[in-house]
């Protein structure tokens, strides 16, 4: 198993799994509409266990992901599942179907943070709301500013197996609404001595109001903030902040 492999089972070994089913019952929530007829378009899919979720539960969905290695992950949850999902390698900056226009799109787990620059976010913003049909719907969530701010900055967090020694890190060092999230492993190899692997995260999350100010701008005519899974809107206290953005 190679390296970025081992990163992502064990990264997969400490994620919440539970989120899962939550965005999944939460689009369904906002999406009334939301049938086995409806085409929809997951950006960011990873290893593809909202995609194969959904699928289970009668949906067709599609999904997407800039990570090749996240995309034979998914097509591989895909099979063991035995169901069949579409899975892409593009960009969510870029992506292009010519003949593809899905009724809703989503894009969770703060993937939107991933991209550094706000101009790349609007990109992002601008190119679902070009693919959505008329009356579509765009979903998706960001971590609220307070949390990248003051919660996550100085957070530490260690794991140990037999073999495996798993740091996580969160530092701000570009600057307010910026966080560095510095993943380390120490695997051991057969003479006992340990290597370091690091990957690093960083992300970029603007005030709550400019994400409203530009999806409105772009066209959306409805747009609704929410907080928490919930209907709710947010509060200084809330984590995971929803966008449920609708195409006239």
């Amino acid at each position: 198993m190679g390296i970025y492999e081992t990163f992502c089972e064990v990264y997969d070994s400490l994620f919440d799994d539970s989120l899962y089913p939550q965005w999944l019952s939460f689009t369904e929530k906002v999406v009334p509409e939301l049938t086995s007829k409806t085409d929809w378009l997951d950006l960011g899919c990873g290893d593809g266990k909202l995609a194969v979720l959904a699928k289970q539960s009668n949906y067709s969905i599609t999904g997407v992901d800039l990570s090749p290695t996240m995309i034979e992950r998914a097509q591989s949850r895909a099979q063991e599942a035995k169901v069949n999902i579409p899975f892409k390698v593009a960009d969510m900056l870029t992506f292009h179907f010519e003949d593809y226009h899905p009724q809703l799109i989503t894009c969770f787990c703060d993937s939107l943070l991933y991209l550094n620059e706000y101009s790349k976010q609007e990109q992002v913003m601008r190119n679902v709301y070009h693919h959505l049909k008329a009356n579509g719907v765009f979903i998706f969530d960001i971590i609220h500013p307070n949390w990248i701010n003051y919660q996550y900055p100085g957070y530490t967090f260690v794991h140990e197996w037999d073999d495996v020694v798993f740091t996580w890190t969160s530092d701000q060092f570009r600057g307010e609404n910026t966080i560095d999230h510095s993943l380390n492993m120490f695997l051991e190899d057969e003479d006992g001595r340990y290597e370091r692997y690091e990957e690093l995260h960083e992300q970029f999350v603007a005030p709550i109001e400019d994400y409203v100010s530009s999806l409105t701008a772009i066209g959306f005519t409805e747009v609704t903030v929410t907080a928490d899974f919930s209907t709710d809107g947010p509060n200084d206290t809330s984590k995971r902040i929803f966008f449920t953005c609708r195409k006239g």
